[in-house]
Formats: C-alpha cells, structure tokens, sequence
C-alpha cells in the first residue's frame, strides 16, 4: 500500500526538530541543514490479523535525483507500538520513539535516474519488523504501522508531497495464523489437511448441520363482555431444537395465560 497521506512521512532534523509534508524525502543526509536526520514513515489501516505470518516485506521507494552521498549505510527499524501514533512537531518525536527490537541494514546502490522505482530503491525484506510489531498484544487489523530510518549517506526519494504517484509503497506478503480447532462456525462442509514432517498429508471432511428454523403458532379467545377479563392466549412452538421458553410481550412467561382483558399479546 502506498502512503496515504503527506503527514505520513517525516524527518526529523539534527536539532530535532520534525518537518512533515516535505517534498522529498533524504535518507538521510540533509544537506540544507548540515546533518544526519532520522526519517519517518507510517502506514496507517494495515489490513494484517494479529499473529499472522510474515513472508516477505520491503518499501519501494522512488527516486527523486540522482544526488547520491557515499558511502551510504542504512538501519531500518519498526516503531514497537500495536497502533503507531501520527508524526507530531514535537522535538524528537521520531527518534524518541520505542523501536523494535529487529532491524534490517541497507546499503542501498547508486540511484542513477530520476523516478527510478526498481530493485536499486527497494529496500530489503523488513518480514523480521513486521512480524515483530503484528506479535504484540492487542494489535488489530486496520491499525497503524511505522518504520524509523537512520544512518549515514544519502538517496534521495520522492515523499507523498513531492509526487503521490512515486510515495514509499509498502508490500507486505502474510499468511493468516493456522486454526487448529476453529469454532463459530456456520452450517456447511469444511475439509481439513494434515501434514507431517516429512509433508505427507491426508485431508477429511466434516459437515456441519443445522436443525429446522423454529415456529411459533399463537392463539386466542375474546373476552366474552366489554370490560371483563376472561379472555385467553396460547402459543406452540415447532422446528429448532425442543425444550422451547416462552416470553409474552406482558412479561409472562408461560405458553398460556387466562384471565386476560382485551388488548394485543405478541410472543
């Protein structure tokens, strides 16, 4: 998934100061302010189940010049929160973060071409970041992620607000976590597969059912005069599964009731 939104990228400068919204990104050498800064990025709504497993997962960056810095050493690390907060203006908000505990170097090639967008600007597989942040307690689908950049060196890429079409893209390849005894099932057939160590498998099905929708026949008899209480209702229920309860819309909990004045029972 590509950025979203100009905020979402960041750096932070060697004064500590953030800027957000720029339009490019330096990684991370900033020659304007004479300094290393730490770079930002956030993605918000990652449509990841908790505990699922992380195949492969890179940024894809592309390339806004040629304005290579040598010799260019990169550490990307993962903010260490189940819901990343948004990039403030706040002094260090980037750096002063948790970090993960896994991080991944890049020692990424010469950027030759402007709005290059290949394996030169890829990042390396980063499954080790995600995996660690989609473990935490109460992480949920559709929460936020980040990553923080740091180094020496620099590449410089187009941010959200340089070019939308050539923001970071986030590719994260996932399997969901395995259900061994699923449950909250609807009615219908399910085929598991075993495998082994060795990867010999044999599969078998299982069919769920569900009885008969339920019924319900209700009854009555009139009151004999205006005024008086000596009508009655009854109610029968089939279908379901047996040992029916019953509840009248006056509270009464029995399948019939006597003694009744005129008016409208539901059941």
């Amino acid at each position: 998934a590509p950025l979203g939104y100009g905020r979402d990228d960041a750096e932070e400068r060697i004064n500590g100061s953030v800027a957000r919204g720029n339009n490019d990104l330096e990684l991370v050498f900033d020659g304007n302010n004479n300094g290393l800064q730490v770079v930002g990025l956030l993605w918000r709504n990652v449509n990841i189940p908790q505990g699922a497993t992380i195949t492969n997962a890179y940024i894809q960056f592309t390339a806004k010049d040629a304005g290579n810095v040598n010799p260019s050493t990169l550490t990307i690390t993962g903010h260490d929160s189940n819901n990343a907060a948004l990039f403030q203006n706040a002094t260090n908000d980037i750096s002063l973060r948790p970090q993960t505990t896994a991080s991944v170097n890049w020692s990424p090639a010469n950027w030759t071409t402007a709005n290059q967008a290949g394996p030169d600007q890829q990042t390396p597989d980063l499954s080790s970041i995600v995996q660690e942040i989609v473990n935490l307690n109460n992480w949920q689908s559709g929460n936020r992620l980040a990553f923080v950049i740091e180094g020496q060196g620099r590449r410089r890429a187009y941010s959200f607000n340089g070019l939308q079409s050539g923001a970071p893209v986030l590719h994260i390849e996932w399997q969901a976590a395995p259900l061994t005894n699923p449950n909250g099932l609807g009615a219908g057939s399910y085929v598991v597969m075993v495998t082994d160590a060795n990867g010999c498998s044999v599969t078998d099905t299982v069919n769920i059912a569900e009885p008969t929708p339920i019924l319900a026949n209700a009854s009555g008899n009139d009151v004999t005069c205006a005024g008086q209480a000596d009508g009655s209702i009854s109610a029968s229920a089939s279908g379901g599964t047996g040992g029916y309860s019953y509840l009248w819309s006056n509270g009464v909990s029995t399948a019939a009731q006597n003694g009744l004045a005129g008016g409208t029972y539901s059941v």
